[in-house]
């Protein structure tokens, strides 16, 4: 990942090494070498699956996740979930990071702790022509749900997915890429929250 550290993130390589793994993934999107894109997503992933992998999720959301998930065992995305499932709830920098991982798997569903796994063969052949990235697997698969190539767990995934996306603007990029500047002009105060 060394060239795309050097474009996107020069002034934390200065730093010392700590803060570009951060600095990746928050420009994920942005990464052009494919082993760098590879390695990027699965630290998404593996954040999203277990908090603790992710130590910048962990710090901004340990409160949290004792105040309304310490019930909850960590791993396959199930804290996560939990504090999505209490977001109305969280506090502002843990809300912030769970609002900002949820944007990275919606332009992505390699991202998604599960999806990976659980809908690869239903990527490959309901959706073996989309290139990922800008949200257009979970568009595909979306279209596709009521396919019998689509397994039950998948459905499940990719319908979770779908409901995030229509209660939140912003975690659909089909959308609100193209729409963002007629949601500025009507929703002001809406679109910069």
């Amino acid at each position: 990942c060394n060239v795309d550290a050097g474009r996107l993130c020069a002034q934390h390589l200065s730093m010392g090494t700590s803060q570009v793994l951060p600095c990746l993934k928050s420009n994920a999107d942005k990464i052009e070498g494919v082993e760098c894109q590879k390695h990027v997503n699965r630290a998404i992933r593996q954040g999203a699956a277990n908090i603790r992998a992710a130590p910048g999720s962990y710090a901004a959301c340990i409160n949290d996740v004792q105040a309304h998930c310490s019930e909850v065992s960590p791993g396959q995305g199930r804290v996560r979930q939990c504090l999505l499932n209490h977001r109305n709830s969280l506090s502002l920098g843990c809300a912030q990071d769970q609002f900002k991982l949820q944007q990275q798997i919606a332009g992505d569903a390699r991202r998604h702790p599960r999806a990976r796994i659980v809908c690869a063969n239903a990527w490959k052949k309901l959706c073996s022509n989309v290139v990922f990235g800008n949200g257009a697997m979970w568009h595909c698969m979306q279209s596709k749900k009521d396919s019998p190539e689509m397994s039950s767990a998948c459905w499940n995934i990719v319908t979770s997915q779908e409901r995030l996306q229509n209660f939140e603007f912003f975690l659909n990029p089909q959308l609100s890429k193209p729409c963002k500047s007629e949601a500025i002009k009507l929703c002001p105060f809406e679109a910069t929250m």
